[in-house]
């Protein structure tokens, strides 16, 4: 049976925007990951981990948080993004006001969100 390990990074508070475009990325990756990707197989693995880094000056707290897929079916990326690439980008940047970097290796996706806090 596939597995998935939180292997956290301790509480973290956010705003109710903050946690509605997360459940829908991690609606969508998970989506994925159960038709195509490491959940597809009995093998597969999620590790979902995040951290909180202090702020620096001015700037506020932020969280990195990695979704990474192993031990699935081979990855083959796509020429162009497809929709959940695309949703994911753009909710981090326009919803999170962070960033969001999709990799691709052959032993499974890897997706890196990072997002100021409040």
């Amino acid at each position: 049976m596939a597995g998935l390990e939180v292997a956290g990074g301790g509480p973290i508070k956010l705003t109710p925007t903050q946690s509605l475009t997360l459940s829908m990325i991690l609606h969508e990756l998970g989506t994925n990951a159960a038709k195509y990707g490491a959940v597809s197989c009995p093998e597969g693995r999620v590790r979902i981990s995040w951290l909180r880094e202090p702020g620096q000056q001015n700037a506020p707290e932020r969280v990195r948080l990695c979704w990474e897929e192993r031990e699935g079916p081979p990855v083959k990326p796509r020429a162009e993004r497809g929709f959940g690439s695309r949703l994911i980008e753009q909710a981090c940047t326009y919803q999170l006001n962070g960033s969001a970097e999709l990799d691709f290796p052959s032993d499974g996706l890897t997706c890196r969100i990072v997002f100021p806090l409040g």
